[in-house]
């Protein structure tokens, strides 16, 4: 099986001051002042295009839902075609998560896991079973700069608590589909493994992982957010 491989994240190591610093975005923080209504990037592995990644975000009147969708088609060793489909609904509130619906299509193999706000924890239902964890403990996503203070995310695929490091490195030009930006990247270690980029105002603009076959994916930033103002 090629499989997908999920990012990881853990305790953030000091940033170099001009990056995006989480602890500054906390208070004040909402998708729709980075990213406008939506982000969209492009897979690609080996040269070619492989897939895409959606996100669109909704106001609510108290809060925002997020819509993201993961969709890939993979030609392997031209035998036979891979293919995956991850998407979740959430909602946010003061910018914490209430609620998380995740779907996942793994070449055929099904799974699904749900988060839910009890009190002061979290709750997550997953293939696993059902366990209970901290209320600012955040799910593996990256839209969010805020997840780079993270120590543990809860893995959308498997539901599982996975344990993470982060570090931060130099920055550098990063390509998009409007031109190329500068970006800090972040070294993703531990239960999951990757590297994500952010620019200046905390913007999510790549990562590259590795899939089941070792080979590397990357993502192309179609729509990065709406200009810095």
């Amino acid at each position: 099986m090629f499989g997908f491989v999920v990012q990881k994240v853990s305790g953030a190591s000091p940033a170099p001051t001009s990056s995006p610093s989480a602890g500054k975005l906390q208070s004040e923080w909402n998708p729709f002042d980075l990213y406008g209504r939506q982000l969209e990037f492009e897979i690609w592995r080996q040269g070619k295009q492989v897939g895409s990644h959606n996100i669109r975000f909704k106001k609510l009147e108290r809060g925002w839902v997020v819509n993201s969708q993961i969709q890939m088609s993979v030609k392997v060793f031209r035998v036979f075609t891979y293919e995956f489909l991850h998407e979740t609904t959430s909602h946010w509130q003061n910018g914490r998560l209430i609620h998380l619906r995740a779907t996942t299509n793994d070449n055929g193999g099904r799974t699904r896991v749900e988060i839910h706000r009890r009190g002061e924890e979290l709750e997550i239902q997953s293939p696993g079973g059902t366990y209970r964890t901290e209320l600012d403990t955040f799910p593996s996503i990256h839209w969010n700069p805020e997840v780079l203070d993270q120590q543990r995310l809860i893995n959308t695929i498997t539901g599982e608590l996975n344990e993470i490091k982060i570090e931060s490195v130099a920055p550098e030009m990063v390509k998009t589909a409007s031109g190329s930006i500068e970006a800090w990247p972040y070294r993703y270690s531990g239960d999951l493994e990757a590297q994500t980029w952010y620019d200046s105002h905390g913007r999510w603009v790549k990562i590259t992982f590795l899939g089941g076959d070792g080979s590397e994916l990357y993502y192309v930033c179609r729509r990065c957010g709406v200009p810095a103002q």
